[in-house]
């Protein structure tokens, strides 16, 4: 195994373990899990079962159960863009931003690229799309999930 695949398993295994050891000791503490300001009822359900579905898929990366990480990643990339419903439904300006609609549809695609890689049995791309998803994830939480907690540059 070369030093460029050690390091892309290894950065797999350090995303999957954060998943699956962060979002349980998040609840244990009480804490509710935070969502974006603008239809946050709305997008409630749809975050807690986001959630679970990429713990879910986290595990199975790095296990490299390549069945399952193409059938989460599948359900990931195929759901429905629930942020361009929402921003139909509320004509008030209440709805999701466009930022947050452009990364919940790079989302889909990288999702669908990892399908694709797990599909074709490719354990070094479901490393790498694997992190260009985490990457989407990270971009997205900075902005919407703690953004009162981050500052910004």
């Amino acid at each position: 195994m070369n030093s460029s695949t050690r390091w892309a398993l290894g950065l797999v295994l350090m995303s999957a373990l954060f998943c699956a050891l962060a979002v349980p000791f998040h609840r244990r503490a009480g804490a509710e899990t935070p969502t974006p300001d603008r239809g946050a009822g709305a997008l409630k359900g749809r975050m807690g079962r986001h959630g679970a579905n990429l713990t879910g898929l986290g595990r199975a990366v790095v296990l490299l159960d390549l069945t399952t990480t193409a059938r989460l990643a599948r359900q990931i990339a195929d759901e429905e863009t629930i942020a361009r419903s929402l921003a139909a439904d509320h004509k008030s300006g209440e709805g999701p931003d466009e930022t947050f609609i452009a990364l919940q549809e790079e989302l889909h695609t990288r999702a669908a690229r990892l399908a694709a890689d797990a599909g074709a049995r490719n354990d070094l791309g479901v490393a790498e799309s694997f992190g260009e998803l985490a990457k989407t994830c990270v971009r997205c939480h900075r902005l919407y999930l703690y953004r009162d907690a981050r500052p910004r540059p």
